[in-house]
């Protein structure tokens, strides 16, 4: 009996320790996990107002920037070695990149449908050029009227169905639009807008928005636009004429382009110890203070 006793006292006191063990085990990882996520947060709300600042800097450095001459890269990536003396310092410090983009280097999406309401045929048929460009099928450009157009008339069979028949918010909305594959918008996403005044900015459109301006701009004139604006960026709109091949055909594009940016998208990065904050920014320099457009964070 004493030593059925002693067995089942040794026996308690052994499942009584695994349990106080296995409470002390979950409690101590539990305060780990705890101080861990605390630590995250804290780092990333410090990333965070790193990268809103990132934003700033971006804006002021795009407006001295056009103070002194024309912005003509499309894309400007922002980076201790690439960036002026003074930002490169402030990115090497805080561990920051900025992309800047020109916005007036794309299509702009919401100029499909005219402010009457009705569907604006030359840029109906300019987004085509675009689209068999990138391959990709010209119904998508009759979806897209559709979603914005205010009438409830289909253009292809169901490109009405759950329309919105109005602007674009935002870009983003484009691929939400019924028939529009993922795919397609991956592979649109990077030549429209929806935020620039509609005119394309020859200083900084890619060949294939260069060649959507007109039926007759063919690969070669496209590059022959690029290749002169590495020498000499156009100061005028009317200057484009002085490219071999536009010399009767510029007159044409007079009202359909531009030589300056005014709208431009800011990608600002701030990352540290494994952890990383982004920011997009769409914001219109024409304005003081510049007007923000759109804002995602993530």
């Amino acid at each position: 009996m004493r030593h059925n006793n002693q067995g089942t006292i040794l026996l308690l006191t052994l499942v009584i320790l695994a349990i106080l063990s296995t409470l002390i085990i979950e409690f101590s990882y539990t305060i780990y996990t705890s101080i861990n996520a605390f630590h995250n947060w804290e780092q990333g709300q410090k990333l965070s107002y790193i990268a809103q600042s990132g934003i700033k800097l971006g804006t002021q450095f795009i407006k001295e920037t056009l103070k002194q001459t024309q912005i003509n890269q499309s894309v400007m990536v922002l980076s201790p070695e690439l960036g002026s003396p003074l930002v490169g310092e402030i990115l090497k410090e805080e561990n920051l990149t900025l992309q800047i983009e020109d916005e007036n280097a794309k299509f702009n999406l919401n100029k499909l449908v005219s402010l009457n309401g009705l569907a604006n045929q030359g840029a109906y048929e300019a987004l085509c050029r675009l689209l068999n460009q990138l391959h990709l099928s010209s119904e998508i450009a009759d979806r897209i009227v559709d979603w914005i157009d205010p009438d409830h008339e289909p253009r292809i069979d169901d490109s009405e169905e759950e329309a919105q028949n109005a602007p674009l918010d935002s870009i983003d909305e484009l691929c939400i639009i019924p028939g529009i594959k993922p795919e397609a918008c991956e592979k649109l996403l990077p030549y429209v807008t929806i935020y620039s005044n509609g005119l394309i900015n020859i200083n900084t459109a890619s060949k294939p928005v260069l060649k959507c301006l007109s039926k007759d701009i063919t690969a070669d004139l496209a590059k022959r636009i690029i290749d002169h604006r590495q020498i000499n960026p156009f100061e005028k709109a009317a200057d484009i004429m002085k490219v071999t091949g536009f010399e009767n055909l510029g007159l044409s594009l007079i009202g359909k382009v531009s030589v300056k940016g005014s709208v431009f998208e800011i990608k600002s990065i701030a990352a540290s110890g494994g952890i990383k904050k982004e920011i997009i920014c769409v914001v219109d320099c024409s304005h003081t203070p510049p007007i923000v457009k759109y804002w995602k964070e993530f």
